[in-house]
């Protein structure tokens, strides 16, 4: 599904640049889910944003789901992201105008799904992560752990095989993180494929496999537990 090869992304710091990526070589199969940790400034964020081609790299390769990102114009990275990838952030990035149903329906405007489709569908994906009565709320009538659920609904709305969340219990307490991340294991229990970044030790609890990085490298990659989701800790 993920393979990076020798990639690293470099940016400019007035005279000088920073090095946020540093020959990271990484390979993430189909099926997978998988944590990627470590401490602020690590590059966590700035690997997730290079996978999910919202940034390109500074040299190396990254292959999606069989597909050389190399050379892409804007457009053909724009059509793979919004086939592959469903994106899951801390901040929820929902908009405030729109109802719950509306905020899980935005991809469907952007993926030639038709009007009438999209409600039907993001009212079954909000059935599926339990708010299915809060429909017609916007986020501001929601809680944190609800607005979460939302924007893990909108992950989801295109069928996605990927899906990449940033720091996804960062701004939940522990009960709700939880929550969310028995979700996680649900969906992937479904056959998707997920890449965790965060800071927090306890979320690799829920995934497979956890890879640490540090200074832009990859430290150590924790061997494959063969976890079964249902076993994550209360």
């Amino acid at each position: 599904m993920i393979e990076l090869h020798d990639v690293y992304k470099t940016y400019p710091r007035g005279m000088s640049k920073v090095h946020a990526i540093r020959g990271v070589d990484l390979e993430i199969d189909k099926g997978d889910f998988v944590t990627i940790r470590g401490p602020s400034g690590s590059g966590k964020s700035t690997l997730l944003n290079l996978i999910g081609l919202l940034d390109e790299v500074s040299s190396g390769r990254i292959i999606l789901d069989g597909v050389d990102t190399r050379g892409l114009s804007d457009a053909e990275r724009s059509r793979l992201r919004n086939r592959t990838i469903g994106f899951v952030f801390q901040r929820f990035n929902l908009i405030p105008e729109l109802t719950a149903w509306q905020n899980v329906a935005l991809p469907g405007r952007y993926g030639g799904i038709r009007k009438r489709d999209q409600r039907a569908r993001a009212l079954e994906l909000l059935e599926r992560v339990g708010l299915a009565d809060r429909a017609e709320h916007r986020p501001a009538e929601l809680s944190g752990g609800e607005e979460q659920r939302v924007a893990i609904a909108r992950a989801l709305f295109m069928e996605s095989p990927l899906v990449l969340a940033d720091e996804p219990t960062g701004n939940l307490d522990s009960q709700l993180g939880h929550e969310i991340m028995s979700l996680f294991g649900m969906i992937h229990a479904g056959g998707t494929t997920i890449l965790i970044v965060t800071h927090d030790a306890s979320v690799s609890s829920y995934t497979q496999r956890e890879i640490h990085l540090q200074d832009g490298r990859i430290v150590t990659v924790a061997a494959d537990t063969g976890r079964d989701e249902a076993a994550a800790p209360n």
